[in-house]
């Protein structure tokens, strides 16, 4: 091309011999992507782990008062006040009137405390095995159809 200028939609004499389109005046340079600046990732990266961590605090944070909640729930007479008067005078920050009977302290560690626990333990282990399937097929929306994982376990239950 020659270094003057061209009329816009012009071109040397010539270049459309081979029927080709007439070319931008800066087509030759190579046009490199908008990129954010190294920094700016960074933060970005930050900003997101950020975001990560804030959401596992409160996940873990909802679950230990879930298990806390599940503690008070039942059919005796132990609610989450008298668990909470107990566990203060057990620690000695109350008077120990308020602690916990024999009866309330076996309802506690004989019924509730281990309900809880298994709920806990079922619910990862159900979590680590939706986890495992997702991660063997490479599909974030895995039954346990799709791996007969739930005949199995019909025809397990059948012949116990």
């Amino acid at each position: 091309m020659n270094s003057t200028r061209l009329a816009a939609g012009s071109a040397p004499v010539g270049a459309l011999a081979q029927g080709s389109t007439p070319e931008a005046p800066n087509a030759a340079r190579s046009v490199r992507p908008a990129t954010a600046p190294a920094h700016t990732l960074r933060q970005a990266l930050a900003a997101q782990r950020r975001q990560r961590a804030l959401l596992l605090v409160l996940a873990a944070a909802a679950l230990a008062g879930i298990a806390v909640l599940s503690l008070g729930l039942g059919s005796g007479s132990l609610n989450l006040q008298r668990l909470a008067q107990g566990a203060a005078a057990a620690l000695g920050l109350a008077p120990q009137s308020l602690a916990w009977t024999e009866g309330e302290w076996l309802v506690l560690t004989g019924l509730r405390l281990p309900r809880m626990a298994m709920a806990l333990v079922c619910g990862a282990g159900l979590a680590m095995a939706g986890v495992a399937m997702q991660g063997i097929t490479r599909n974030p929306l895995v039954s346990p159809y799709t791996l007969g994982v739930s005949p199995a376990a019909a025809f397990g239950a059948s012949l116990a």
